[in-house]
């Protein structure tokens, strides 16, 4: 069963041990703004989904971490709507700092699509608040309704 369609690739850092397109060089804090024009024009070209993980790194809790910029740059330079997913109980089945993967319970919750084709470099912080925001109330919504379960 796939949970996306066919033609979705993905940006991981290495130690995920998957295709990384956009991965900054072990010198570099960030990916180069040419690579994220590489990738965005790959996206654009081939029709493709790509799905990033914004925070960046996995949480050892399940709880909600900051937001790194790299899909707000992304989205800028595609043009593309952000449609956020959220994913829940993954901290139980791959957890931080392991390779292996265990059967957990685990939600999967397809939000509806932001609009980034007014987007600029120079609000990104607002774009990344944002859709952190979007994500921290539903995340406490989701969370609320399966205690009250």
């Amino acid at each position: 069963m796939w949970l996306t369609p066919t033609g979705t690739v993905g940006i991981a850092k290495k130690e995920q041990a998957t295709l990384c397109l956009g991965q900054p060089s072990p010198t570099q804090q960030q990916p180069s703004n040419q690579s994220m024009k590489e990738v965005a024009h790959a996206v654009i070209k081939n029709n493709l989904s790509l799905i990033i993980f914004p925070e960046g790194t996995r949480s050892k809790d399940g709880r909600l971490l900051p937001f790194k910029k790299g899909f707000a740059h992304m989205a800028i330079q595609s043009r593309l709507p952000v449609i956020p997913i959220i994913l829940t109980g993954t901290h139980l089945a791959w957890r931080k700092g392991c390779l292996h993967i265990r059967s957990a319970p685990l939600t999967v919750k397809y939000l509806p699509p932001i609009k980034t084709d007014e987007w600029s470099t120079d609000k990104i912080d607002d774009h990344v608040k944002l859709v952190h925001d979007i994500y921290t109330w539903k995340t406490s919504h989701s969370l609320r309704d399966l205690l009250l379960c």
